[in-house]
């Protein structure tokens, strides 16, 4: 099921009061995509797994977000992804290809996978609506608590998402 915040009311005041007021008072630059109902990123996912390969995750990253979140483009779209991918210098012609055969399908369903079990980053605390960064910081030291508390070996990715 894809989001249509659009035409969900309780959609548009969550941003309208919350989410809005946050960004602005953290200097970020987003709005919400008049693109209805949101796309599915699955496809924008596995073209982040090109782009790692290509030492471009972050450039990709950056520009899916700049394309969505402020530009209102639709990144379920293949022809606008591969446009996007073209901007950040990734091979136009081999990166449709890619998502076309979904050569990168499986290597994202088990970064999926990793998260929910093996990172655990999911957790079971859910943090509801926009909130200050002490909120997501004391949340993200409790859940990491757990963690420890079970004994895992924790794998780090970098922020830049081309190592882990």
């Amino acid at each position: 099921m894809t989001l249509d915040p659009k035409n969900d009311p309780s959609k548009l005041a969550l941003w309208e009061h919350s989410i809005y007021p946050r960004f602005k008072a953290w200097g970020v630059n987003m709005k919400l995509p008049d693109v209805s109902p949101h796309p599915y990123t699955d496809l924008a996912h596995e073209g982040f797994h090109f782009g790692k390969e290509q030492n471009k995750a972050k450039a990709y990253n950056d520009r899916l977000y700049q394309a969505f979140f402020q530009e209102e483009k639709n990144i379920g779209d293949i022809e606008v992804l591969t446009a996007l991918a073209k901007e950040v210098g990734l091979d136009e012609v081999k990166f449709k290809e890619a998502l076309i055969t979904r050569k990168y399908q499986e290597k994202q369903l088990q970064a999926l996978k990793h998260a929910y079990e093996g990172a655990q980053i999911t957790g079971e605390e859910r943090i509801s609506g926009a909130t200050s960064k002490e909120v997501f910081e004391k949340v993200i030291e409790q859940e990491s608590q757990k963690v420890k508390a079970n004994d895992f070996d924790v794998v780090q990715c970098s922020l830049d998402g081309n190592s882990c």
